[in-house]
């Protein structure tokens, strides 16, 4: 239905959100090709999980040479709100930047992301969504980590127990 509308010039991009194995998602876009981008979780935490597979289904995506939309880079709330040493390892290397920032800023710096969705539950979090999104243009970045800020989140993650 949405292919014939794609033809037809009433649809412009064709995309879907997948919640399953990076196998399902090859199979998926090895069978359907004209898919033109793919919404997946991508966030540090789930990046070498089993169930969620963020990073498996990231490189599936770039094999297939598909864009990528993010959901839960702050999965559900649960990367705003780190251990007390993760939090104090990440502010001493950027005391401008939150928790939840540097979820946002770690799936944006994935290749091929073209879009980071955001869940949020007041003024305060859209506005420092927006100021992070708006810190990157500015600063010319707008694949979001330096080498030295992946290091120094690897570096807290791997602290905690």
């Amino acid at each position: 239905f949405v292919s014939e509308l794609k033809r037809q010039g009433k649809v412009r991009r064709m995309g879907f959100s997948f919640h399953d194995s990076a196998e399902v998602l090859d199979k998926i876009l090895t069978e359907h090709p004209e898919v033109d981008f793919v919404q997946i979780q991508l966030n540090y935490l789930d990046w070498e999980s089993d169930t969620i597979q963020s990073a498996k289904c990231h490189e599936v995506c770039l094999k297939h040479g598909k864009p990528i939309i993010v959901m839960e880079p702050v999965k559900g709330g649960t990367l705003a709100k780190l251990p007390e040493r993760v939090s104090l390892m990440l502010s001493e290397a950027h005391p401008d930047w939150s928790a939840a920032s540097w979820a946002i800023r770690f799936a944006a710096s994935c290749e091929n992301v073209f879009m980071v969705l955001s869940g949020m539950s007041d003024m305060e979090q859209l506005l420092e969504n927006r100021l992070t999104a708006a810190q990157q243009r500015l600063a010319h970045r707008p694949q979001g980590f330096t080498s030295r800020e992946l290091a120094v989140l690897l570096a807290a993650i791997l602290s905690e127990p």
